[in-house]
């Protein structure tokens, strides 16, 4: 698929126009953008979103299980927005919905006839109590033991979390040794 890319490069414009405007260059996001082009192939749309790379997470917790490598849940991100669509390679900062404003994170503001807001998660890991080590920054703990060099966690939703989720083996053990105590 071919983007059409409005990045830092393009930031000289403080002001951009599109019919529709989708922040949230993930699944939601692209799908959302293919579904109205394929409605409507003259639609003027455009995606905010920062990464280069997209990242299927669902696939996080079969990269723990091992059925796949994390490079397998990875994409470059102009490989999936459709053909047609503006690719405008910043965050979100603010929504204006009273100005049909969106104000990016690099301080441009792009103006939409129709907004889709599909941004994502933003994980805090240490807002789970008991989920990080203390001392430490965002380490994931406990379900298969603290004390292990390695700690596991029962799925991740974050690539630099993926190689400590537990396999459904490892934490079906633990269940077990559980329910004997």
């Amino acid at each position: 698929m071919d983007a059409m890319v409005q990045g830092r490069a393009a930031a000289g414009s403080a002001e951009v126009n599109h019919a529709v405007v989708i922040v949230g260059g993930g699944a939601s996001g692209i799908t959302v953008a293919a579904e109205l082009k394929r409605h409507n192939p003259g639609l003027d749309i455009a995606i905010a979103e920062p990464s280069e790379l997209h990242w299927y997470q669902p696939g996080w917790t079969l990269v723990g299980a091992g059925v796949f490598r994390r490079k397998q849940t990875e994409r470059r991100e102009e490989k999936l927005i459709p053909k047609g669509v503006t690719w405008i390679r910043a965050a979100a900062a603010s929504f204006h919905p009273e100005e049909n404003v969106v104000r990016l994170s690099d301080g441009r503001q792009v103006r939409y006839d129709f907004l889709v807001a599909c941004p994502g998660l933003k994980i805090d890991w240490a807002a789970i109590e008991g989920l990080t080590e203390s001392g430490t920054s965002a380490q994931p703990s406990t379900l298969c033991g603290a004390s292990r060099p390695r700690p596991k966690v029962a799925a991740g939703r974050s690539p630099r979390y993926e190689r400590y989720t537990a396999s459904p083996i490892a934490i079906a053990a633990k269940v077990s040794e559980l329910k004997r105590i």
